[in-house]
């Protein structure tokens, strides 16, 4: 057994750790490496503070898991929604409590904003996060779809919308 993960709110001195923590991400996902540059670049953007936040999880110094989060309105009530856009655990290190660790901090910023809800979409086809989720008692939606727009569709959904640009 480990000792549990340190959870802090990651800062600008924490960019490197969140720049690794991106290619593991990456790496996870079969996405190619960014270039270093842009990867940096998002983890300072990323630490910054300005439009998301972002939990660093460390065992032993090491950086092993993340979770980057927002807040939103409306959210089906009178206080705002926590919505998590990643959490995101090293290989090394998952089942062993640091996603429970990342979620009872995130539960504890929605408490304290008074947050109506925690919400965060994850993929079907990711067995162990389906898992994960049902095991920490997560309701699944299952009405609820995503969409999405790729930069590389862009200029032709916006001429498809018929509207010139201003």
């Amino acid at each position: 057994m480990f000792g549990g993960p340190e959870i802090v709110e990651a800062g600008p001195g924490d960019a490197g750790a969140v720049a690794a923590l991106l290619d593991a991400i990456n790496g996870y996902y079969d996405v190619a490496p960014l270039d270093p540059s842009v990867r940096d670049a998002q983890a300072a953007e990323l630490t910054a503070g300005r439009y998301l936040d972002v939990l660093l999880a460390r065992l032993r110094d090491a950086p092993v898991g993340l979770a980057i989060y927002t807040f939103v309105l409306p959210a089906g009530g009178d206080g705002p929604g926590l919505y998590l856009k990643e959490i995101f655990v090293t290989d090394a290190v998952r089942g062993r409590g640091v996603g429970r660790a990342l979620f009872a901090r995130l539960t504890a910023i929605a408490m304290a904003r008074g947050c109506t809800r925690i919400d965060w979409t994850a993929e079907s086809t990711n067995a162990g996060a389906m898992r994960f989720y049902a095991d920490i008692g997560a309701e699944r939606i299952e009405e609820k779809r995503y969409f999405r727009i790729p930069a590389r569709r862009f200029a032709s959904f916006r001429d498809a919308l018929g509207f010139e640009d201003e």
